[in-house]
């Protein structure tokens, strides 16, 4: 009989069992490790004085630095098998803190996330101290989430990340029930933060596991049987052959020597069937997501942040330098966004002025003229024009001085002409006609 231990392992020096090596059954005076190099499954024993009956529910071995560790899955017990007796090494008490908690090994340290106890679940990071025999909290860092925690549930490594997903929470509105726990969760050992990949859209809980690989996680109900890819966010599903439906729909035991799965019978449950890796997977009907991805709000905020600042000084900068600006419009002035009217004739008058500098006389009396009147009654009107837009121009900018004056071409002195007075030129250089 075969069980599969699909969570934490670890060792002491004993006996003389590779890490390479996987323990896939335990039992209280015997171990069964498999060598997945030589294709070789060795049953090894060990004196048991603590007399601990080993569960497959309750324990789990594992193998770190070709030493044999066995973990008490519901509280902190750990052993170690040492010149081939079994011992315990920890100084920990029977809590029942961590029941149904996520085991794993990493940098040959063990490690356990979430697990039940007394009516609510754990949120954080453990790991075992080899040196002190305790187990200490691992701090992480607050830039990532935080999660609630869970506990039976599943996990997968990938080089420096692990997933939870799948598993139960206690429900907050009655404690004394569990619901699930539909976030899927990333943990980052660099950077030693949680990460919240979305909420689950597949229903893990509904299916039966049935064996892990370094990529996916297989699990089974009815007709078919489920690859999980947690780490692409995909679920493929594919249609059982006559050979799978005699799977074991509650397996413990699954593991892979070189091409080949073996997994417990369903109908003789100390039989093992053997199944070709290369073609378990061969009847794919669909591919859905494993989780709806939230949308990291927090990957966005600085850019964000960033583009309404800089939209923001725009519009500031614009309106300072509108209120800055100077504007001739078909109405008038604009000065300070505050418009000061004038009639048409000065509005073409100024457009002229800005344009060339200076305007004539002749220039002048082409638009001011009145064809019914005389020439020197339109003189006269010609010169009120000039002197009522001086008076306009010197009360909006404050001139000490008038703004036009009279003057004689510098070709020909017998052109009269207006320029531009010193203290109005830069003015006129600042207005934009609009």
């Amino acid at each position: 009989m075969f069980i599969i231990l699909y969570l934490l392992l670890s060792v002491l020096p004993s006996l003389n069992v590779s890490s390479q090596k996987r323990i896939i059954d335990l039992f209280n005076t015997k171990v069964v490790v498999l060598d997945p190099i030589k294709s070789h499954i060795d049953t090894l024993s060990f004196i048991n004085p603590l007399n601990i009956n080993f569960n497959v529910n309750n324990h789990h071995a594992f193998i770190i630095r070709d030493n044999i560790y066995c973990l008490n899955i519901l509280s902190g017990q750990v052993y170690a098998i040492n010149n081939d007796t079994l011992e315990r090494i920890d100084n920990s008490v029977d809590h029942r803190l961590n029941i149904g908690s996520y085991v794993y090994v990493k940098n040959d340290t063990i490690f356990r996330f979430g697990g039940y106890g007394y009516w609510d679940q754990r949120d954080f990071i453990v790991y075992f101290d080899m040196g002190t025999k305790e187990w200490e909290f691992y701090r992480t860092f607050p830039n990532g989430i935080k999660t609630k925690g869970s506990f039976y549930g599943n996990q997968i490594i990938k080089d420096d990340q692990i997933i939870f997903f799948g598993g139960y929470e206690v429900d907050p509105s009655s404690r004394t029930k569990n619901i699930k726990q539909n976030e899927v969760i990333l943990f980052d050992f660099q950077t030693k933060e949680f990460k919240n990949l979305g909420l689950l859209i597949f229903d893990v809980q509904d299916s039966y596991f049935i064996l892990q690989t370094p990529n996916s996680i297989l699990r089974q109900k009815n007709n078919y049987i489920y690859e999980i890819l947690p780490f692409e966010n995909k679920v493929n599903t594919y249609q059982k052959t006559s050979d799978q439906f005699k799977i074991s729909e509650n397996q413990h035991l699954g593991f892979q020597l070189k091409d080949i799965y073996y997994l417990r019978d369903y109908y003789a449950k100390d039989s093992i069937r053997k199944f070709n890796t290369m073609i378990f997977l061969q009847n794919k009907i669909a591919s859905s997501a494993l989780y709806k991805q939230e949308i990291n709000f927090n990957k966005f905020y600085f850019p964000a942040l960033m583009t309404m600042t800089i939209l923001v000084v725009f519009l500031i900068f614009r309106r300072i330098k509108r209120t800055k600006s100077l504007y001739l419009t078909k109405d008038g002035i604009i000065i300070k966004s505050v418009l000061h009217p004038l009639n048409d004739e000065e509005v073409k008058i100024l457009k002229l002025i800005k344009r060339d500098q200076l305007i004539t006389n002749q220039t002048i009396m082409t638009i001011t003229e009145n064809k019914n009147l005389s020439y020197t009654h339109n003189i006269r009107i010609k010169d009120h024009f000039i002197e009522r837009l001086n008076l306009k121009l010197a009360t909006l900018f404050n001139l000490n001085n008038l703004a036009l004056l009279r003057g004689n071409s510098d070709i020909d002195k017998r052109i009269k002409q207006f320029n531009i007075s010193k203290e109005f030129l830069p003015i006129i250089i600042k207005l934009i006609i609009k």
